[in-house]
């Protein structure tokens, strides 16, 4: 009698975005690059990095694809030890930006202006280095807070002066002329970086223990 051969399949679930960056990620389940090293892999879309990690601590999925600012802060709000950041595994060089109408000419027009950001997100922070290099400050425009991906179809819709958001409605809205961009990540060096947080209750089974280094060289492969 031949002895069954059970193999066991692990189940992943990352926290995501809707950003360029995990293009790798999509390819890599259409390959079959997870499943051929026992990973039933899949993702679950939040509208922000501070969501994603929510949901990470939550517990609701295993690891979050996630920027620097709000894996700092994930981390921090963990007992030692609790999280793992597997690897820093992109960075925006142009993906994220800032959107104007065309009568807009520079970043020292922006003031007094209504501008869509996600206030406290990464995308803040490069308004505000943006508004820096014309000597301003947030407190010189009208900041009104929604998610990245709002605010690009806020801008597109003609709701505000400005957008701090991320492609595809960069390319979108410059594509249909109704606005400009003004000012991109691609402006300010290793502004945004990605990081992946794995949440180090992730051992059942031990499978952590013992595959740590492959998984880890799967995750950062794919982005590479």
């Amino acid at each position: 009698m031949k002895k069954k051969i059970i193999s066991m399949v692990l189940v992943l679930t990352m926290a995501s975005n809707p950003f360029v960056g995990l293009a790798p990620f999509y390819v890599a389940m259409d390959k079959g690059f997870f499943k051929d090293c026992g990973l039933d892999f899949s993702m679950v879309d939040f509208d922000d990095s501070s969501a994603s990690c929510s949901a990470l601590l939550a517990g609701k999925v295993d690891l979050a694809y996630t920027t620097l600012d709000a894996a700092i802060i994930a981390e921090s709000q963990y007992d030692e030890d609790m999280l793992d950041v597997t690897a820093i595994v992109d960075e925006s060089a142009g993906a994220d930006g800032i959107l104007v109408k065309n009568d807009i000419n520079s970043i020292a027009d922006l003031k007094g202006k209504k501008v869509g950001v996600s206030i406290n997100q990464t995308s803040h922070y490069l308004l505000m280095q943006a508004l820096e290099t014309a000597g301003l400050t947030d407190a010189d425009v009208d900041l009104v807070n929604m998610t990245s991906s709002d605010a690009g179809v806020s801008f597109i819709s003609g709701d505000l002066d400005a957008a701090v958001t991320w492609e595809p409605y960069l390319s979108n809205a410059v594509e249909q002329g109704v606005g400009k961009l003004i000012f991109s990540s691609k402006d300010a060096p290793v502004s945004i970086l990605i990081k992946e947080l794995l949440r180090s209750q992730w051992n059942r089974h031990n499978y952590w223990q013992k595959n740590n280094s492959r998984i880890r060289l799967l995750l950062t492969d794919i982005v590479v």
